[in-house]
């Protein structure tokens, strides 16, 4: 450690000293270098003018001391080769600029991880010689990667020195130190991992050695064997079809569905006299016993819709809404589409009706009514048609149960004409019906259509009327105002009796 090797220095600057002595030759350094003799007596002085005694005893005298001096530096300490406790930087090159020899000295710097280890393993690198025992050493490896100490009897970490290091635990020789190295996730990455082997003081050896993780085009390890499958869960029941009414009297289709009927009224018109029309089939019931017949092929349990404006042209939507409480606009589930000019972005949607704005239209995928075999169209003889398929389940089955609205079982004509609106707007996508918007309580069933008055649509025809209003007191105001001011005192418009009170009621 550094006390005995500050003790060895001390002891070779003694031998140094005593040598330069004898090599004078001098008396006085005679005399001193007797006198380390202990419990010698001093030699008598020499006769004047004789100096061959001085020089025949020098060289005799002299070899006593060096053997003397070299039995004691036999003695003396051993100066350290390695720090004791262990590394105190990340480089043996504070040893001095001549410390780091070249080559690697006979050592070995190696790991078990082969040609291409895969990305994230663990490897054991050995730090070793054949030979020759080294007292210190230190391992790094670039970031990325991490040392882990093996066996710790030999090696321990040296943060507080060199981050993410390992270094020795003791000055003992050895011949060979192991470490683990897990390497880096990534695939083709290499780690460079470099060592210090230190002999003596000023005698380090530096070897590197590199290991790269396998591409991700390298045969991996054999994964895992997978756990067993699970056992399947038991089938769900089968869902309950909802069993549709047959139609009854209801008017044919233009369009080859089983029925008809139109929800425009005669107060809601659409321009040019185009009308709102619905058509519908039923699936599963025996449409050739009820007297009607339908080109458009449903599944049992669901209803074929196609609502159409006779509006001519593209570059406007249309929707149909199934209102869930009666005279109201919302809350309610409906379909929307549209078409752009040239057949263009054709697109429908199933959407959730929270309120009168735009920013309350929830979709286009409301799983409230889901819809298949969706599409929309436009002519100059049709108009404009948006198809759809839904589960009659999701309509309600008080609009086509046969349970609830079979000509059989309905408890009165009226039961089952459930409110359905429509909205038609001039723009091609999600907007305000600004062309037309209403309501008509339909029976699915029979095809009766019954004019009714909805609470969204009477909101708006009441604000219009208000506004007629409001403009129409404007005006006389503003007459008024004109009369008013226009009227100096020779004016006989209005009486000068009567002025107060014209004042008053402006």
């Amino acid at each position: 450690d550094d006390a005995d090797g500050r003790r060895a220095a001390h002891s070779l600057a003694r031998i140094a000293s005593v040598l330069e002595a004898c090599s004078r030759g001098t008396s006085g350094s005679m005399t001193r270098t007797a006198g380390c003799r202990r419990g010698a007596p001093p030699p008598p002085a020499p006769p004047a003018r004789s100096t061959s005694t001085r020089s025949s005893s020098s060289p005799v005298n002299c070899r006593l001391i060096i053997l003397a001096t070299l039995a004691l530096a036999s003695l003396a300490p051993a100066p350290a080769f390695a720090y004791s406790s262990g590394p105190n930087s990340c480089s043996a090159s504070s040893h001095g600029g001549s410390a780091i020899k070249s080559g690697d000295g006979g050592h070995a710097l190696a790991h078990d991880g082969g040609a291409s280890p895969a990305p994230g393993a663990r490897l054991t690198v050995t730090l070793s010689h054949p030979s020759t025992a080294f007292k210190g050493f230190i391992l790094k490896s670039d970031e990325g990667s991490a040392l882990a100490v093996k066996d710790a009897t030999k090696t321990q970490t040296v943060s507080s020195a060199c981050s993410g290091a390992l270094g020795h635990k003791s000055a003992a020789d050895k011949t060979s130190v192991e470490a683990f190295l897990t390497l880096p996730t990534a695939s083709g990455k290499t780690v460079t991992i470099s060592a210090e082997a230190v002999r003596g003081k000023m005698e380090v050896y530096r070897l590197t050695a590199t290991v790269t993780t396998a591409a991700s085009t390298d045969p991996s390890p054999p994964p895992s064997p997978s756990p067993p499958p699970s056992p399947p869960p038991p089938p769900s029941p089968p869902p309950v079809q909802l069993k549709l009414a047959a139609p009854a009297g209801c008017d044919p289709s233009s369009l080859g569905y089983a029925c008809s009927a139109k929800l425009t009224s005669g107060s809601e018109r659409l321009a040019r006299g185009a009308e709102v029309v619905l058509h519908w089939t039923p699936g599963g019931v025996d449409l050739a016993a009820a007297g009607v017949s339908s080109d458009v092929a449903v599944s049992s349990g669901h209803v074929a819709f196609a609502v159409q404006s006779t509006r001519h042209g593209a570059g406007h939507s249309v929707g149909v809404s199934f209102q869930e409480k009666e005279n109201a606009m919302v809350p309610a589930n409906a379909v929307i589409g549209w078409i752009g000019s040239g057949d263009a972005n054709g697109h429908v949607g199933s959407y959730r009706l929270r309120g009168y704005s735009v920013a309350d239209v929830l979709g286009p995928s409301n799983p409230n009514l889901a819809i298949v075999n969706a599409s929309v169209e436009a002519s100059v003889s049709t108009g404009t048609i948006v198809r759809f398929v839904v589960n009659a389940a999701d309509i309600g089955e008080d609009r086509v149960g046969d349970s609830t609205c079979g000509v059989q079982t309905r408890s009165s004509p009226t039961i089952c004409v459930k409110s359905i609106g429509y909205a038609i707007s001039s723009t091609a996508g999600l907007a305000y019906h600004d062309a037309s918007h209403g309501a008509a309580g339909v029976d699915l069933v029979t095809g009766k259509i019954t004019a009714i008055s909805v609470r969204g649509a009477a909101r708006h025809r009441t604000h219009g009327l208000l506004m007629s209003v409001a403009f129409a007191a404007m005006a006389i105001g503003a007459s008024s105002s004109l009369i008013a001011h226009s009227c100096g005192a020779s004016s006989n418009l209005v009486p000068k009796s009567h002025r107060a009170t014209w004042h008053a009621c402006h």
